[in-house]
């Protein structure tokens, strides 16, 4: 094969790149574009103007996609779940994931009081008190918290989505390189990443996790704290939490092939207070929570060989996995961690009334949850691993910052960015929208 880019100069591989997107443009613009005539009774989707058809199942799940790895595999006894790799894992149900119900966000989201002055949230009744309310009122008392915590903190399993996208992704991204703590005085400035206050840069080689550089707790401030205010009404006593759940008994979430090591790894990982076996550990990233892989310490064979492979050539390979991209490409990596990604992630910014000092060492009420990150970049955080001279770079660098295409990889075939949602009036959003009338078909032409 030859290798145009060296022997025949920089013009003629860009005229082979142009050639290559002309003959392609055509085929592209008749599967776009095609003349077609939705049927209005047979529309399943009545507010879009032609039914999502170019693709016979596309409604279907991708068979080389993950499973939903909390289910049970049917037909196992016991009962019994597995990675797409086929790690054996704890089946998991609702009672499982116990939503936090402490107010230990309550710095962020502030809102100005009737004094003018910035101040936290008030969750509390009209009585003073934080309780349930009705179960309908999702904002309400502790409802209102339990669902902060929730957009700021869980992942809802998709760490074997990114962690599928990172293996079998053509060398897209690399969230581990993402969170390379010596880069964490820059990450607002390159990619628009928030950083997790409590937190701080770990540079020393000899104080790796696993070869890798991750953001190490700054002593006690990383644990989340609870305001006074924060009273159980049935005990009179600070909120200690959901409780124990009889239909959750405490189970490991797999079981490891080296317990040694698994235990020692779980140890070095810093801590900020709540349940890891539903949240994961903090990244350093708000949004981003780490989740240790079963496909990398499960007792498996094809774990085992993973753990030998990633000793070789990450733990004992100085820094090249930072520095060689054909190597965090390598879809034989198996990383020793999961990123969980949380709707923060994308949506926690900071507080237009109350920016921090340093953008890159914010503190909590520097923040809101809601207003939609106007600088975060999605080039740098589904594409960190390419170069200008990659389409998919390319295609995620057109979107500016603060905006995201939420059906990239959906079948549209439409690169529509938009504005990352600020998450407020939904309700009054909501009813205008039910005034609209549904979008009729049109003829599409070309």
């Amino acid at each position: 094969m030859r290798e145009p880019s060296r022997s025949r100069g920089p013009l003629p591989c860009r005229l082979d790149r142009a050639i290559l997107a002309l003959l392609a443009c055509p085929a592209l613009c008749l599967a776009m574009l095609g003349c077609t005539r939705a049927n209005a009774e047979d529309n399943p989707y009545p507010a879009a103007n032609h039914t999502p058809d170019l693709v016979k199942g596309w409604d279907q799940q991708d068979p080389g996609a993950p499973p939903d790895e909390a289910q049970a595999r049917e037909g196992t006894n016991p009962p019994t779940a597995y990675t797409l790799h086929g790690t054996p894992r704890t089946p998991r149900t609702k009672y499982c994931f116990p939503a936090e119900t402490r107010n230990v966000f309550s710095q962020v989201d502030m809102v100005v009081g009737k004094d003018g002055k910035l101040a936290p949230f008030n969750w509390a009744n009209i009585a003073g008190q934080i309780d349930d309310g009705d179960p309908k009122c999702f904002g309400c008392g502790r409802n209102g918290i339990r669902g902060q915590n929730t957009w700021i903190l869980w992942g809802e399993g998709n760490e074997a989505f990114w962690d599928w996208l990172q293996r079998d992704g053509y060398g897209l991204t690399d969230f581990m390189i993402l969170l390379d703590s010596r880069q964490r005085d820059h990450r607002f400035a390159t990619a628009g990443l928030i950083n997790q206050p409590g937190m701080k840069k770990q540079t020393n080689p000899d104080n790796r996790i696993l070869g890798l550089y991750l953001d190490v707790a700054d002593g006690d401030k990383i644990v989340l704290q609870q305001p006074p205010t924060d009273i159980d009404p049935k005990t009179g006593q600070l909120e200690q939490g959901p409780p124990p759940d009889p239909h959750h008994p405490p189970k490991p979430l797999f079981t490891p092939g080296n317990p040694k090591l698994y235990e020692s790894v779980l140890a070095a990982l810093p801590k900020d207070g709540l349940d890891y076996t539903v949240y994961g550990y903090p990244s350093g990233v708000m949004g981003l929570r780490l989740m240790p892989n079963p496909d990398f310490f499960g007792d498996t064979a094809a774990a085992k060989t993973a753990r030998n492979y990633w000793q070789r050539q990450v733990v004992s390979n100085g820094d090249a996995y930072y520095e060689d991209m054909k190597l965090a490409s390598d879809p034989n990596l198996v990383r020793p961690f999961r990123v969980a990604m949380s709707c923060g992630f994308c949506h926690i910014a900071y507080h237009p009334q109350n920016p921090p000092a340093d953008p890159e060492h914010p503190e909590y009420a520097n923040m809101s949850s809601t207003i939609g990150n106007q600088f975060w970049r999605a080039s740098k955080a589904f594409a960190n691993l390419t170069q200008e001279n990659n389409a998919l770079f390319q295609f995620l660098n057109s979107q500016q910052p603060g905006t995201i295409d939420t059906s990239l990889v959906s079948t549209d075939q439409i690169n529509n960015s938009n504005t990352i949602t600020n998450i407020w009036e939904v309700p009054a959003r909501l009813a205008r929208a039910s005034l609209n009338p549904p979008e009729q078909p049109e003829l599409r032409r070309v």
